[in-house]
């Protein structure tokens, strides 16, 4: 009877705990939710499933403790699910156009286009920060000798 080959979740959560310095097998419960909310990141909830199944079924296969039922597993489960059904609902922190401008689109809203914002002009347009006792702020740092000057 010919093995097959393992499956490709499996390589991966094994290489993820390499890269990391983890156990693969038999994985302590913290390792496969911290797998699971990396997984979460670059795919959806029914991949981060399948590669909890597959994780739990190596478990089993050497007769092992399973994750899958682990609580600190399922409560990472549920959040995981609960993000997932509310991804579409979440409003994005900045809009499009903010995050997509150029420099030259700037320039073209605030001077009409005529001329084109330097750093300085925005540096001296800007009001100085001030701190809480409504000092301004030094432009450039104080340096000061931090060392004990030597005693004769």
């Amino acid at each position: 009877m010919k093995r097959s080959a393992p499956p490709r979740e499996w390589i991966a959560f094994l290489a993820w705990c390499r890269a990391r310095g983890l156990r693969g097998l038999p994985a302590h419960p913290w390792t496969v939710s911290a797998y699971l909310r990396w997984v979460e990141a670059h795919h959806g909830y029914a991949q981060v499933l399948r590669h909890l199944r597959v994780i739990s079924h190596r478990h089993l296969m050497v007769s092992s403790f399973s994750p899958e039922r682990h609580p600190l597993v399922l409560r990472t489960l549920g959040a995981i699910k609960a993000r997932s059904k509310t991804a579409g609902a979440r409003s994005a922190l900045f809009d499009d156009a903010d995050v997509l401008a150029t420099p030259s689109d700037v320039s073209k809203k605030r001077g009409g286009g005529k001329k084109k914002l330097s750093s300085r002009m925005l540096r001296e347009d800007a009001p100085s920060p001030a701190t809480p006792r409504g000092r301004p702020l030094r432009r450039g740092p104080r340096l000061v000798s931090r060392r004990p000057e030597k005693q004769p």
